[in-house]
């Protein structure tokens, strides 16, 4: 993932399904996503399992991708984040933390090691 628009873009292609798993990428995006539209997307997955030289989900890209969700009808649909807590992963107390901030009280973090 190089950008927000990139994110944009992923996340809306994803649009119809209930689960979208981001695996192994580098988030550089430098503005909140904008998802608009309607979602049935009820899990999304963030792993970083296969490359150690890639930092994978930071608290400021968390921040982005939730500003993106507390402004979509991804509030109403995503029940469940997962993220890993390996290496640099943020885990589950700070995804929770940035999700909680942003109002989005009812996703269900799990921890993925």
């Amino acid at each position: 993932m190089t950008s927000s628009g990139m994110m944009n873009r992923l996340v809306k292609a994803a649009r119809g399904t209930e689960q979208l798993d981001i695996n192994n990428a580098r988030f550089r995006m430098e503005k909140a996503c904008n998802f608009g539209g309607d979602y049935k997307i009820k899990n999304m997955s963030f792993y970083n399992w296969c490359h150690p030289s890639v930092a994978g989900l930071t608290s400021r890209q968390l921040e982005l991708i939730a500003q993106g969700i507390a402004a979509s009808s991804l509030k109403h649909s995503l029940n469940k984040i997962v993220v890993e807590k390996k290496g640099p992963g943020i885990g589950k107390k700070e995804t929770e933390r940035v999700l909680y901030k942003h109002g989005l009280t009812k996703i269900t973090v799990t921890e993925w090691q």
